[in-house]
């Protein structure tokens, strides 16, 4: 089971490359911005430096289901039972800095999503088609009651800086889905070594290379100017901040700026669309020089040099900060005119599809036979249709998937561009009683399901007997019953609990009789762990507590720690005091016995030759520090005193022995699987 970690980069500075596996096992790369909480759900998580602090949250133990305030969006993480997450209900409205997939390549997410659903790590499901596993998350931990609360503080449309980090030649590309004014369509290609500005409200899905995705908050919506010189051919797109107050003097020394500023770019264009040899210089005028110069690839230069075709973002801020101009400087390549003679090839016919559609829940479930027919081409692409029911399979263009088109019950797209389209259906939005389970797709007529069938999935044990089976059947004709025990008795449920590792031959029984059989086997629960907890008389008068190995978050370890002591003195009971205080401390602070304190006072015994006469006196004491709790971080320790004080001057026959022990008793730990050992000091000799 993953691990929940909570990952900063305390270095002032981006921390590249930052290697984990997540916890579906997929090894993830990505980079750390300074002083940002990433929570990742990961099998291996390890610091590579001092300045990358790593913290354990525990176990996955509750899986999230978040959907998109802005769109039909669904996310789901699976967190821990320790703070922030422990404290989230149904409704709360978080904002995702990032969501960043499981899957490789990438697929960056951000917004406002509401808690729609929560539960158990190993059953719960989001009850969504489509929901999208993540694995590392960056979020403001306070929620909004509310999506419009949220959407109020951060717009649908984001502003993202998107930079390719991929090797030469690799060809880098990403999906959006254009806002605000975006003029850059998806995909979009990005060249090597370059980065871009783009306005998107469903995120950025990397479809290859490797990418730097930062998040830099709302997209602004602001006026466009484009003006064009003469002399070197120039494009400038420029973009200004909203409007600047009138400058009023702080005193009589003050500067005043009197000319707007003002930016435009020359520019060198490449010499082919795959050189790299094109060059920029921007010509700046008004505001108060020296003047501050950004550009989107980090460079504070004039010019620029050896570029290739692209658009290249800058930001200009006069010495004083009164004028800020946001400027696009286009390089472009002459394409050359070619003659082309194109033979019109026959467009290809296709057989019917038959799709079959699953739907239902965990206890029953039903089949739906849809035949489309070919129906001819819609642009380059065929098309098929079903006239009963008034659907149609079509490509939209605009997302790069097939579609059932008049589908009503969410959506049903198919991403692989194969054709005809038969594997990779899927479903977006359906819920349940009606929620579909699986759809497929095959050539030629529809054939009726005449059998049974099931889905299972499998939860091994952790601790013990604690393993369960969860059974989805679908096919034949319900209702259903089930066995696990190889058909030897059979009930409605379909959830089995408290099972031991093993194998288990599974049935499932139509009412008309028939049955599928599968089998399944359930792993051993992890290897439990043996704590050692040990009491050391330490130098100066002190002791220790300690325990091997470190308990982890959400171990807890409970015992007693008992003080007895013993003193003997003749010939009165007056004649001596023996000074054996102990103090217990935890986490610093002392804290008392737990009264009462169990005193014994033993017959005096009559002292031998030559004290005839004379009696020494017994007494011993307990004290008892009850339910002591140590877990991840407790210190317990203490000190104590341990000396005689005679009455002077001590009389004829006089003795004085002593012995005391502080040892620990009854301990336990708060789980059936692991164990602990309590290792004590030697007792002495009374």
């Amino acid at each position: 089971m993953a691990i929940i970690y909570k990952v900063e980069n305390i270095n002032p500075v981006i921390y590249n490359n930052f290697t984990f596996i997540d916890g579906n096992g997929v090894t993830k790369t990505m980079d750390l911005l300074p002083n940002v909480a990433y929570y990742i759900n990961g099998n291996s998580v390890v610091s590579p430096a001092l300045f990358i602090t790593i913290l354990n949250l525990g176990k996955e133990q509750i899986r999230y289901c978040f959907q998109s305030c802005c769109n039909d969006d669904i996310i789901d993480f699976d967190g821990s039972s320790q703070y922030p997450f422990i404290t989230y209900q149904l409704g709360d409205t978080i904002y995702f800095d990032q969501a960043i997939t499981s899957s490789n390549p990438n697929n960056y997410k951000t917004g406002c999503y509401r808690l729609i659903s929560s539960g158990s790590t190993n059953s719960h499901s989001c009850s969504v088609s489509g929901s999208e596993n993540v694995s590392v998350i960056v979020f403001d931990a306070n929620p909004y009651d509310n999506c419009n609360n949220c959407v109020t503080d951060h717009n649908c449309c984001v502003n993202y800086y998107v930079t390719n980090q991929s090797a030469p030649n690799v060809k880098t590309s990403i999906e959006f889905t254009p806002c605000c004014n975006e003029t850059k369509t998806s995909p979009y290609f990005i060249q090597y070594q370059t980065g871009i500005s783009i306005c998107s409200s469903s995120g950025i899905k990397v479809l290859g290379g490797d990418v730097q995705v930062i998040n830099n908050g709302d997209c602004p919506d602001c006026p466009v100017i484009t003006t064009t010189t003469t002399g070197p051919i120039v494009t400038t797109t420029t973009t200004f901040a909203p409007p600047i107050p009138p400058i009023q003097p702080k005193n009589e020394c003050d500067v005043i700026t009197i000319f707007p500023l003002g930016v435009e770019c020359f520019t060198i264009d490449p010499t082919t669309s795959d050189s790299f040899d094109g060059a920029i210089t921007l010509g700046i005028t008004g505001g108060t020089p020296p003047y501050e110069i950004v550009w989107e690839n980090g460079s504070l230069a004039q010019s620029l040099s050896n570029l290739g075709v692209g658009q290249y973002n800058s930001i200009v801020t006069d010495y004083y900060g009164d004028f800020t101009a946001y400027t696009t400087c286009i390089l472009s390549a002459e394409t050359p005119i070619t003659t082309t003679t194109t033979t019109q090839e026959p467009l290809p016919s296709y057989e019917d599809i038959c799709i079959t559609i699953i739907r239902g829940n965990k206890l029953t479930s039903y089949v739906e036979y849809y035949q489309f027919d070919f129906n001819g081409y819609i642009g380059n692409y065929p098309t098929w249709t079903d006239t009963i029911d008034g659907l149609d399979i079509v490509w939209n263009e605009t997302n790069n998937q097939w579609e059932i088109s008049g589908w009503t019950t969410g959506q049903i797209i198919n991403t692989n561009p194969a054709v005809p389209p038969l594997s990779g259906w899927d479903s977006l939005g359906s819920t349940l009683p009606d929620r579909v389970l699986s759809i497929t797709a095959v050539l030629g007529l529809c054939q009726l399901l005449s059998t049974p069938n099931l889905t299972i999935s499998v939860n091994d044990p952790e601790c013990g007997c604690d393993g369960s089976l969860m059974l989805t059947p679908f096919g034949g004709t319900p209702p259903y019953q089930y066995s696990i025990n190889g058909g030897s008795t059979y009930g409605s449920s379909t959830i089995y609990n408290n099972l031991c590792q093993g194998t288990y031959i599974v049935y499932v029984r139509d009412s008309s009789g028939f049955t599928y059989t599968q089998t399944v086997t359930l792993s051993a629960a992890t290897s439990s762990v043996n704590y050692i907890l040990t009491m050391s008389y330490l130098p100066g008068n002190n002791f220790g507590i300690t325990v091997s190995p470190s308990l982890p978050i959400g171990t807890t370890v409970t015992f007693d720690v008992i003080h007895t002591n013993t003193f003997k003195v003749a010939p009165q009971p007056s004649s001596a005091t023996f000074n054996n205080t102990v103090t217990l401390y935890v986490n610093g602070p002392s804290v008392p016995f737990t009264p009462p304190v169990i005193g014994t006072s033993n017959i005096p015994v009559p002292q031998p030759f030559p004290c005839q006469g004379s009696l020494l006196y017994s007494t011993t004491n307990q004290y008892t520090w009850a339910n002591l709790s140590m877990t991840f971080g407790t210190v317990i320790g203490g000190s104590y005193t341990n000396t005689i004080s005679p009455v002077l001057p001590t009389p004829n026959c006089y003795v004085a022995t002593k012995s005391f022990y502080i040892y620990i008793n009854n301990a336990s730990i708060n789980n059936d699987c692991d164990t602990i050992r309590v290792v004590n000091p030697k007792p002495p000799k009374i």
